[in-house]
């Protein structure tokens, strides 16, 4: 074993730009509840809330080349909405090992709970040497809007990810910078930023589905579902490949909203990170 520790050690270090992945328990279950009701909106709120629709549905349609109605993009952009439920999925990524590092397998599995600007995020990184040893290192993190919050090695660490994608913060959190593993994440980004095309149809164990292609500084190519026009997989140039299942919409009720939040950690060091 002392040889895996060492192997461990070597990957650990290799991968220190991102701080989540260090060794730690499986995060405890459990949110807190915390919360109030929604006031009544007003009438001119319904009326710019209507109006904002409108200019969407508009903008999708005028992205479209391929005539009339709305492009491939535009669709896979307006399904994967959480439109006021709590969207609940399973992403499961394989990387290719290193080389030279005497991985037979790096993979991870990670539950996923979205609304609009707020992310939560808890899965299990598996490394797996040629011996069939494995490690599992558990991470658990928190986005809403630009503020996020990040539990590894008994401490939970907060700040902004406004700015510089580059920052130690946005190094941090794995729903920042250019690099999403998360197919939804990464489609309804490049959708906003206008860097998505559609790029015709794949054949996958005997089922057709439609192919987008996101440019930029981490190209990749993102398999739709032509019947719910969602992503089921993703695969970036390096090989990295995440894969989607059991996309489920909860009701926005207050329990299933304090999914969204950090588990409970109440003997955690809490840790801020200044924006720079």
């Amino acid at each position: 074993m002392s040889g895996f520790k060492q192997l461990e050690d070597q990957l650990l270090n290799s991968v220190a730009t991102r701080p989540w992945l260090q060794q730690t328990a499986h995060p405890t279950s459990g949110a807190s509840l915390g919360g109030t009701g929604r006031a009544r909106p007003r009438p001119r709120s319904l009326a710019i809330a209507a109006l904002i629709t409108l200019v969407a549905v508009g903008a999708m349609f005028a992205s479209s080349s391929n005539g009339p109605g709305l492009s491939l993009a535009a669709q896979a952009y307006a399904a994967t909405a959480s439109n006021g439920t709590v969207v609940h999925y399973t992403l499961m990524t394989r990387w290719r090992a290193p080389a030279g590092s005497g991985l037979a397998a790096v993979a991870s599995q990670t539950q996923v709970w979205l609304m609009g600007s707020r992310r939560h995020a808890v899965g299990t990184l598996m490394l797996t040497d040629a011996h069939g040893h494995r490690i599992e290192i558990g991470h658990e993190e928190v986005v809403n809007g630009s503020r996020f919050q990040l539990f590894q090695g008994g401490t939970v660490w907060s700040g902004s990810l406004a700015g510089d994608p580059s920052s130690t913060a946005c190094r941090m959190v794995t729903a920042c910078g250019p690099e999403l593993l998360d197919p939804v994440a990464s489609l309804r980004e490049m959708y906003q930023t206008g860097r998505l095309r559609s790029a015709g149809h794949t054949t996958i164990a005997g089922r057709a589905f439609d192919i987008l292609i996101g440019t930029g500084p981490s190209p990749m190519t993102i398999i739709i579902d032509p019947h719910t026009f969602r992503p089921v997989e993703m695969t970036q140039p390096d090989g990295t490949t995440s894969v989607l299942d059991g996309y489920t919409r909860l009701p926005g009720t207050r329990q299933n909203i304090a999914l969204l939040s950090m588990r409970s950690h109440p003997s955690a060091r809490v840790v801020s990170i200044a924006t720079p």
